[in-house]
Formats: structure tokens, C-alpha cells, sequence
């Protein structure tokens, strides 16, 4: 019988959708359906999938609501005009548009990467308008979110679909943090005046070979030797 490549469950031949988390279920070719021996399971309304995420996101949403009312309103009666809070009321409009694409568009994972990507660079933007007028968002804001929504993507894309665990993902994210950490460094100082490097290098010396110890224990020593069992973990 086939199973839910997510919750791990056993469905019935011919299923296309998982009926507890409403993951999508391959068909295997030359398998016949089968009629079910056991009732279809139908969850009450108030267990149904992605109701809790919604539920959720409502609160929260009034929340933000409340606390940018509050916020507006304080700088209002305090100034007479938008000051402060500005930067304030840009933050929880961040704030609730990641929620939003996190508990309604959790399905989707790339688009939510996509959505969070444009509204943290929107949000940067934003705080430096309020302050200056795009003095450091181009330069140094913008550059600096895409390299992290780049690592964070490639480190999903494998561990999700290139199925890599253990030593070997662990190692991969260390490896991609030295690049990381050369072009932060190349980026903060270039945008101070004095383009060098200097801080990168103890991180490659520390994560270099931490990076390549991980490798050769996901492919030498993780067979051999269960670490768990070894430091009673």
C-alpha cells in the first residue's frame, strides 16, 4: 500500500491526497484501487487542516492591529505628527506580513521564500527612508538579505529534495558560512571606506575545519560508530 511521504501514514490504493495532513500522494503506476476496508476518516471542523494556522493568524493580526493603533497614537498625542513611530509601525507591518505567508501560504514553500524575500527588503527599505533616504539599503541592506535568503534556500532545497542529513548537511551549511562571512565583511567595509578583511579569516580557520571533520564522519565514521549510543545521548 502506498504511505504519505510526509506523516508517514498508510494510505489506500488510489489516494491522491493524505486525508490527516493533506500532503500530495504520487501514484505508483500499474497499481489497481482497491475498495477501502475502514471507514473514510472525516475530521470535525474544528481539527481541520489549517484551520489551527488560521485561527492563528486572526489573533495575531489583531494584535498588531492593537499595538499599531497604540503605537500611532501615542506619537500622535506626544508630537502632534508621525515621529518615532515610524519605524515602530514599519516593524509590525513586517512582522505581520511573514506571518501571513507563513500560516497561509505554508504549502507553498518557495512562494513564502519569495514573499518573505520581497517584504524583509521592502521593511529595510522602508527603515531607511524613514531615516536617511536609501543611504545604506542599496549598498549594504539589500546585498546582505539576499545572500541569507540564498543560503537559507539552498540549505531547504537540501535537505528537502537532495534528502541530506546528519553530518553532511551540518557540514554543508559550515562551508557555505565562509563565503558568507567573506562577502559580509567585503560589503560592511566597503560601505565604512576601508575595504579588507580581516575577521573572515578566523571564521574560515574555526569552520574550515570543523566543516571538513563533518564530512569525514558522515562518510567514514557515522557507519561505524553511533555517537548517540557512544556519549549515552
Amino acid at each position: 500500500m502506498p504511505y504519505c511521504g510526509k506523516c508517514g501514514i498508510e494510505v489506500d490504493n488510489g489516494v491522491a491526497v493524505c486525508p490527516l495532513c493533506q500532503f500530495q500522494i504520487p501514484e505508483i503506476p500499474g497499481q489497481p484501487p482497491v475498495a477501502s476496508n475502514y471507514p473514510p476518516i472525516r475530521l470535525p471542523v474544528e481539527q481541520a487542516p489549517g484551520r489551527k494556522r488560521r485561527v492563528a493568524w486572526r489573533g495575531l493580526s489583531f494584535c498588531i492591529l492593537a499595538s499599531f493603533i497604540m503605537v500611532l497614537t501615542a506619537d500622535l498625542v506626544k508630537y502632534g505628527e508621525i515621529t518615532w513611530s515610524r519605524f515602530a509601525l514599519s516593524a509590525l507591518g513586517y512582522v505581520w506580513l511573514l506571518a501571513t505567508w507563513l500560516l497561509l501560504l505554508f504549502r507553498y514553500t518557495w512562494i513564502v521564500y519569495l514573499f518573505s524575500f520581497g517584504s524583509t527588503a521592502g521593511f529595510l527599505a522602508l527603515v531607511d527612508v524613514c531615516h536617511r533616504g536609501l543611504y545604506w539599503f542599496l549598498p549594504l541592506g539589500l546585498p546582505i538579505a539576499t545572500m541569507v535568503f540564498s543560503v537559507v534556500m539552498l540549505m531547504h532545497g537540501l535537505f528537502r529534495y537532495a534528502g541530506l542529513r546528519g553530518g553532511m548537511i551540518t557540514g554543508i551549511f559550515f562551508l557555505l558560512l565562509i563565503p558568507f562571512c567573506f562577502g559580509l565583511e567585503l560589503l560592511i567595509s566597503g560601505f565604512m571606506g576601508r575595504l579588507g578583511l580581516s575577521w573572515s579569516f578566523v571564521v574560515l580557520s574555526v569552520v574550515g575545519p570543523l566543516a571538513v571533520f563533518l564530512f569525514y564522519y558522515h562518510v567514514k565514521l557515522a557507519p561505524q560508530i553511533d555517537l548517540k549510543r557512544l556519549f549515552h545521548v
